[in-house]
């Protein structure tokens, strides 16, 4: 089975680390979902460990992957990550090699990607449209040099 069609690997793999100090601050991304959401509600992709979505709902309904708890981080460890980018296929595989006390832990990573164009595409399917994009939280300008993006769809 390849790693594309697993949907739970990310969780079983990543739970533990996804919320560490590599990642960017929640904050930023909650403070935009609120003003623009206005009270209503807010659809985040890739979720992950909810970090943005726990402080917008009630976290009393929300269940949590139980794999966030059951991972523990090891000490005196040596890691090494490999990549390979297919950017024809839009895909991103790495594997993630540790070595430790205990041994040898492989911990791959797969992932496919869409330009923002495509997204676009994607929603409007779905009846939404692209009312506001963004490179990043702090609402700076999207242009072609832009890493990242925040795109917002209504109905």
């Amino acid at each position: 089975m390849s790693v594309f069609d697993d949907p739970g690997h990310f969780g079983r793999l990543w739970a533990d680390s996804y919320d560490g100090t590599g990642n960017p601050d929640p904050v930023p991304a909650v403070d935009f979902l609120v003003e623009r959401a206005g009270g209503g509600p807010v659809l985040e992709l890739a979720i992950g460990t909810g970090r943005v979505a726990l402080p917008l709902a009630d976290p009393a309904g929300f269940d949590r992957d139980e794999q966030v708890q059951m991972r523990s981080v090891t000490e005196d460890s040596a890691t090494i990550r490999l990549h390979q980018y297919d950017r024809t296929a839009q895909t991103f595989v790495r594997q993630t090699i540790t070595f430790d006390r205990e041994g040898v832990h492989l911990a791959p990573f797969a992932m496919r990607y869409c330009w923002p164009e495509q997204i676009d595409e994607l929603a409007d399917r779905a009846g939404l449209r692209l009312v506001e994009r963004y490179a990043d939280w702090h609402r700076q300008p999207f242009d072609a040099t832009s890493t990242s993006h925040i795109s917002v769809y209504r109905r």
